[in-house]
């Protein structure tokens, strides 16, 4: 992955990320599934610069962040997509907040390992609506 600015929370995120998200689709644990949806969010950043809630990042990212939400993580989102979103202040903070929501999400699962052992019956891609695919702003009240 070789995107988080902290090695030792990346060696972990790995980790978990090898052990439970599938080659493809959705994986079979719900902790599996949270690490993919953080996974896509930070992929779709650092190698193509999109950011959730912005521009493309609705089409690619919204999704991810939906998932998370409903499935606790919340709190964790908001760190990345919330009512700042239009502010040029939050476009230059964002690869900063985004490890952190990383690391937050890590701690989280860490925390609930029970997660991991969690039957998953969806797909974070089924997060997705029709309004994704304005490439305008789209703030908490879209979602």
């Amino acid at each position: 992955m070789s995107w988080l600015k902290n090695a030792e929370v990346e060696n972990r995120f790995e980790k978990l990320f090898d052990e439970y998200v599938e080659g493809s689709g959705a994986s079979k644990t719900v902790g599996g599934e949270i690490v993919r949806a953080v996974s896509r969010i930070g992929y779709r950043y650092f190698n193509d610069g999109d950011m959730i809630g912005i521009d493309y990042g609705n089409e690619t990212c919204n999704c991810a962040g939906r998932y998370l939400m409903s499935v606790g993580f919340r709190d964790e989102v908001a760190l990345i997509w919330d009512g700042y979103v239009n502010s040029l202040s939050f476009i230059d903070e964002y690869e900063e907040r985004l490890n952190t929501f990383v690391e937050k999400c890590l701690e989280k699962l860490e925390s609930r390992y029970e997660l991991f052992k969690t039957e998953n019956h969806e797909d974070m891609l089924n997060y997705r609506r029709d309004e994704d695919s304005d490439y305008g702003y789209c703030d908490e009240e879209d979602f």
